[in-house]
This record gives C-alpha cells, structure tokens and sequence, in this order.
C-alpha cells in the first residue's frame, strides 16, 4: 500500500526528470532499492519519456548535413606532434655529484679530527 501512494505521489516522474532535490533523489533511490515494484515503474516511465521523445523527433534537413561535412572537410587538419630533438645530455653531469661526495666526506673528517684533537 505504501509503494501504491508513493507511485501515485508523483515523484517518481520528477526523480525521472531530474527535478528533485539530492535529498529527495536519495529517498527515491532507496525506495527503489528496497522495492521492486518502484524500480519497474521508474523504467516505465523512462520507457515512455523515451517514446514520448523518440514520437516528437524532428528528422534535420539533409542540406545541414552536407553542409557541415563541407565546414569539416575545408578545416585544415592541425598536427599536434612536433619533431623535436632528442636532448641525451645529463642536467647534472656524474662527476660533479663524485666531486660533492668527496667535499663532504673530507669536511666531515676534518671535523671529527678537530673534535677529538680538542677533546671537544
């Protein structure tokens, strides 16, 4: 009896429509989780917006078709790729990082000898 009122409520065309709140959508979307006969008349009315949309479809004049395939083929076709050369130089050549390494490997010695020499 609840799923007779609720159909004949009128929401479900609205849940249809798209012209419920997100509130009301969710309440929708569970009632139709929860019975099936909601969820068939849900798709019963999209069944018949889609005949009632597919009855009122206007076929366009062929003059605008061939008018378009005229637009698209006097386009020029745009290339997105570009050659560009290939760059195998390093940013940061090896030995520079060698030569770091050392730097500060001898300052680290050198403090660990003051440290003791001064008994620090």
């Amino acid at each position: 009896m609840v799923t007779k009122a609720y159909i004949q409520s009128g929401i479900l065309e609205l849940y249809v429509l798209n012209q419920i709140s997100a509130q009301e959508m969710l309440d929708v979307e569970l009632m139709r989780a929860t019975y099936p006969t909601i969820n068939d008349e849900i798709i019963a009315i999209e069944k018949t917006m889609e005949q009632l949309a597919l009855s009122n479809q206007k076929t366009p004049p062929t003059f605008i078709k061939d008018k378009i395939l005229a637009q698209l083929n006097t386009v020029p076709i745009q290339s997105f790729v570009t050659n560009t050369p290939v760059n195998n130089t390093k940013k940061f050549p090896n030995y520079l990082a060698y030569a770091a390494s050392i730097i500060v490997i001898v300052g680290l010695l050198s403090i660990i000898y003051l440290l003791n020499k001064y008994n620090l």
